[in-house]
């Protein structure tokens, strides 16, 4: 008989796999590498393509958010999934705020600090959408992910969508 955590790691684990077949069949063309059971669940990488999405823990974020190009002596951050702190590149599109980077590689590489867990209140969540897509395939996909958060999460949701013309939002 397994005992507990066996059971919980191969149930994440299940359910890594489960997440990732929905997301496939929602989104085809999708790709994902299946992170590694954690202490709260799992987690998952999911490359859309020209859309990318990523998600805070807003409680955990210092100042503003800003979306702009690593220097030379970034302070390392311990990414999802690893052990180890690692500097961004100079030059590697990052978001960051008062305490340091808080995604890698545009939104594609997340670090441990801002991750939303069973105790996160409020978060913002960024999608992405680099040419060819345009602003029509980016609000499909902002409506639909506010359908799916109404749907299983609940709460209040905000939406803004940032661009050459609205280059700032409030968050809280």
């Amino acid at each position: 008989m397994e005992n507990k955590n066996d059971y919980l790691q191969n149930l994440r684990h299940s359910c890594a796999h489960l997440l990732a077949k929905a997301v496939k069949d929602l989104w085809p063309g999708t790709h994902n590498a299946i992170g590694p059971a954690i202490e709260n669940g799992f987690y998952q990488d999911f490359d859309f393509g020209k859309v990318k999405i990523s998600e805070e823990d807003l409680a955990k974020i210092e100042g503003n958010v800003l979306l702009t190009f690593a220097g030379d002596n970034e302070t390392p951050v311990v990414l999802l999934g690893e052990q180890e702190a690692r500097p961004p590149y100079p030059n590697e599109v990052i978001y960051k705020d008062n305490q340091g980077t808080i995604c890698r590689r545009w939104n594609w590489k997340e670090v441990d600090r801002t991750k939303l867990t069973e105790q996160t209140v409020n978060a913002f969540i960024v999608i992405e959408g680099l040419p060819p897509i345009d602003r029509e395939k980016i609000q499909k996909a902002v409506t639909e992910l506010v359908e799916l958060i109404k749907k299983y999460c609940g709460g209040e949701i905000q939406t803004a969508i940032l661009d050459k013309s609205n280059p700032q939002v409030k968050l809280l």
